[in-house]
């Protein structure tokens, strides 16, 4: 791939699953320089081994709890004291772990949604977007797993949250399009992880975590302004079209 984010740094939330490995792989690979934000030093650990082989581009790992938000102001100011501004900004956050329905629910996998996902996906955005306000510029892109929106019994918890990301990105999106920022919220499915130098396995409706890096990179280098993108392995589930599905979510009005 051509180096065509040379120069440019871009933080990603999320870097430590196997789709932000891919991501922050294909990033790289392109010429950038990538902040991550880590929870753990076994998370650096890993990750910078899944990057080793890449020859371009420049890791720089942060050690930081991002759910507290005073840590998480804390690195806002460390970006802008070493790097002045972000060009573009991934979050790819892991969808809650399916669990019982809604009304059998333990409370803690409830709390845990909040702290460890919604709080973390609004954090992310609170922090980054204010800084590309300031600049009046930049990309933000958040990631979202559609595999989640089906309406399982099982998957309630993680539904409901990926229905949250899809009202946040739109409200982010609305509030940031003044200062000059490209938000877009990105759709993938039936990701595979057996596969992680591949891009799209023909006949098998999979696309890779490096695949959906690399749709990143383009959306980057186009001039779309559409709020909402596409990578997905596979368009056809349980004869549902993906993207009507997320588009019938999006047209439909709150419970009376």
């Amino acid at each position: 791939m051509q180096k065509t984010l040379a120069g440019k740094q871009v933080f990603v939330a999320g870097a430590f699953n196997m789709i932000g490995n891919g991501i922050v792989r294909s990033l790289m690979k392109a010429g950038a320089t990538v902040i991550a934000p880590a929870k753990s030093a076994q998370d650096i650990i890993c990750l910078k081994q899944e990057v080793e082989d890449i020859p371009g581009g420049r890791l720089i790992t942060l050690l930081v709890d991002m759910p507290d938000h005073r840590k998480a102001f804390e690195l806002a100011d460390a970006i802008v004291e070493e790097f002045g501004q972000l060009e573009l900004a991934i979050v790819a956050l892991e969808p809650p772990s399916p669990s019982a329905d809604l009304t059998s629910l333990p409370i803690m996998s409830w709390h845990k949604m909040l702290d460890e996902h919604l709080t973390l996906f609004f954090i992310c955005g609170r922090i980054i977007l204010d800084l590309m306000k300031q600049n009046r510029h930049g990309m933000y892109i958040s990631v979202s797993n559609t595999d989640h929106l089906e309406p399982r019994p099982w998957a309630a918890l993680s539904n409901l949250y990926a229905r949250f990301e899809i009202e946040m990105a739109k409200t982010l999106a609305r509030e940031t399009a003044c200062y000059g920022i490209r938000y877009h919220h990105l759709f993938v499915n039936n990701v595979t992880y057996d596969f992680p130098d591949h891009s799209h396995l023909p006949g098998k409706g999979l696309v890779s975590p490096d695949k959906i890096g690399e749709c990143i990179v383009q959306q980057y280098l186009s001039g779309s302004e559409e709020l909402f993108h596409w990578c997905l392995g596979k368009e056809v589930k349980n004869d549902m079209n993906v993207k009507e599905a997320v588009l019938k979510i999006l047209q439909e009005d709150p419970p009376r």
